[in-house]
């Protein structure tokens, strides 16, 4: 693709089109903010994300988590959280409505939080992890001339060191948001699309004493895997 910068035309010369120009389609509306950076589409995205489990289980032998200690036998209410807000930004290599693929990069603010809680509520243990993690991005699509379209996306991101996996300690963290999807366009602004979408993510390690670590010896390992299909539909 070509994104170099067209030259200027002179304003006193009368802008001439050709057959084909004339009698071209518009290109289909999106809902997503874009401009043209040197004949390039740019684009910015926003995903704001809950995700909230909760779980109960009976302690099989005693459990300690940041000094709270939760015995053998002991009923227990357990939460894991991650909300995050992410925010991309992408260059489409393509100026066709019927192609796309494009490239970007993004970050993510998220809360990682862990909550074990004895059913009556006489111990607790919180951890709460607020960070920044950088993102990779990746988008493509391809559109028939009936209509009917198949496209890919994903965002993510791999570390092993401080501050790039959210953290101030060398912990080992990794997210990945990836879907396939195939649609068929009902109207001139309207689409119908089935959607996979695997999300997962987390971190294994040990923080160092007077960072992440809030007590204990430090050492967590969690990992989110989560598969989705579903049946949206998109307003251009």
């Amino acid at each position: 693709a070509d994104c170099a910068r067209p030259l200027p035309r002179n304003p006193q010369e009368p802008l001439r089109r050709t057959p084909l120009q004339r009698h071209r389609k518009p290109a289909p509306r999106t809902s997503t903010t874009r401009a043209s950076t040197h004949g390039c589409l740019t684009s910015l995205r926003e995903l704001i994300g809950a995700l909230d489990i909760r779980t109960e289980a009976v302690a099989k032998r005693d459990l300690n988590f940041d000094l709270v200690t939760f015995r053998t036998g002991t009923p227990m209410d357990i939460r894991y959280g991650f909300d995050f807000y992410r925010l991309t930004y992408q260059i489409d290599l393509f100026k066709s409505p019927r192609y796309e693929l494009a490239f970007g990069l993004g970050g993510q603010m998220r809360n990682a939080k862990i909550v074990f809680t004895s059913a009556d509520g006489s111990l607790r243990s919180v951890s709460d992890d607020l960070g920044f993690v950088p993102l990779l991005r990746l988008r493509a699509r391809y559109t028939f001339q009936n209509g009917f379209w198949i496209g890919a996306e994903a965002d993510g991101f791999y570390a092993n060191v401080a501050v790039l996996n959210g953290g101030r300690s060398d912990v080992e963290g990794a997210i990945w948001d990836a879907s396939v999807r195939a649609g068929l366009r009902l109207t001139s602004f309207m689409d119908t699309f089935l959607n996979l979408r695997y999300l997962g993510g987390g971190g294994t390690g040990t923080s160092s004493s007077g960072s992440d670590n809030l007590g204990g010896d430090g050492f967590t390992s969690n990992w989110l895997h989560a598969v989705v299909v579903s049946l949206g539909f998109g307003v251009r």
